[in-house]
């Protein structure tokens, strides 16, 4: 009888730790809303093609890129441009699971990569922020992506340039119950064992 109530258990436990990692699928949410606060930019590490940092104010003429920060309160804050088949990398020295920056103009086919080491975990791309409600070409949104645990983030762009701010990362603790989980599976285990004991 304990057998069957501790594979239970166990069962439960297996199967809650798999749904807490499918939760850390890259999953985002949009907010239209103008930022209440401004984050200096985080530099790159590397980069393929052109990438442009420390920009201020559009220029749609001579190198057409867009400024995030366009028709907010605060249009001369600095960006990041990823320009048209460029890719801008970002190595981190520890390990994230969340992303959130301003994103201006979105365009069709601009690509967010996730890494831990050089394996690539998740990914993003940008026609499911405009399936989500994002206007292509035009404005700017604030995204909070979260995604499963990486250490390096890749923007791509095949087309237009993809224009960042306020980029900022963090890591989401494992769900509270786990380690409840955990203790609890570990005193059936021993109340178990130690019937068998004293047989």
């Amino acid at each position: 009888m304990m057998n069957s109530v501790f594979k239970v258990i166990i069962g439960i436990f297996l199967l809650t730790v798999l749904s807490a990692q499918s939760t850390r699928a890259a999953t985002f949410s949009l907010d239209f809303n103008e930022p209440t606060t401004i984050t200096p930019m985080i530099s790159y590490t590397s980069a393929s093609g052109t990438v442009q940092e420390n920009l201020v104010g559009s220029d749609l003429v001579d190198s057409f890129y867009k400024s995030p920060w366009d028709n907010t309160s605060t249009p001369d804050e600095e960006f990041t441009a990823v320009r048209r088949n460029s890719t801008a990398v970002y190595e981190f020295s520890e390990t994230y699971t969340n992303v959130s920056f301003l994103w201006g103009s979105v365009d069709a086919n601009q690509m967010i990569g996730f890494f831990l080491g050089d394996t690539a975990v998740d990914f993003l791309n940008s026609n499911d922020v405009l399936d989500a409600g994002a206007t292509e070409g035009d404005g700017f949104v604030q995204i909070a992506i979260l995604a499963a645990a990486f250490d390096t983030i890749k923007f791509m762009s095949p087309n237009n340039s993809f224009e960042i701010a306020n980029l900022s990362v963090s890591a989401v603790p494992l769900p509270a119950a786990l380690p409840l989980y955990a203790a609890g599976i570990l005193v059936l285990g021993w109340v178990g064992r130690m019937r068998r004991v004293k047989r």
